[in-house]
């Protein structure tokens, strides 16, 4: 199998995204679907973010403090019940719960522990666009690792793309 690993993210160099697999299905034209694994390193702030598509991601080890700032996620628990997180709620996903993020929806996230946080996440996104827009904001560019909830209510975003696997 051959692995894609940018360890050097446009907004932390302490979170992984790793490509475990990928391919262009011929029923979705135009696409990339992968399947990623992530790593968040202890003690490290997600900044506010979307993705230009749907993403279906489920909690391998650890314990991801997640926030939703606009528009709606749901979340299986490992129990198999199931919670929509609205805009302005934060929860703790914890090994075992699943996530899925609509596309466009503005999300953070925060590894509050010592410990690693593994995250698999399987997404079918548009082949030219990026796999994630980060909010530009200044509370986002610091990189701080306090969690603040009282964000601006309209963020402008920032095009990052993440580099694609040729293999």
């Amino acid at each position: 199998m051959n692995n894609f690993q940018d360890s050097s993210l446009p907004f932390n160099h302490n979170i992984t995204r790793e490509v475990l697999a990928f391919g262009y299905p011929q029923a979705s034209n135009g696409k990339i679907l992968e399947l990623v694994r992530y790593t968040i390193l202890p003690e490290t702030f997600v900044p506010p973010h979307t993705h230009p598509g749907m993403q279906i991601e489920q909690i391998a080890l650890g314990i991801l403090t997640y926030t939703v700032l606009e528009g709606t996620a749901k979340i299986r628990r490992a129990n198999s019940s199931t919670q929509l997180l609205q805009a302005g709620q934060t929860t703790y996903l914890y090994s075992g719960d699943s996530l899925t993020e609509p596309a466009g929806m503005l999300h953070s996230g925060k590894n509050e522990t010592n410990s690693p946080i593994i995250i698999y996440s399987s997404s079918l996104f548009e082949i030219e666009q990026p796999k994630v827009l980060i909010a530009d904001t200044e509370s986002t560019l610091e990189h701080s690792l306090s969690f603040s909830s009282d964000y601006p209510q309209s963020l402008s975003l920032k095009l990052m793309a993440f580099p694609e696997s040729n293999n």
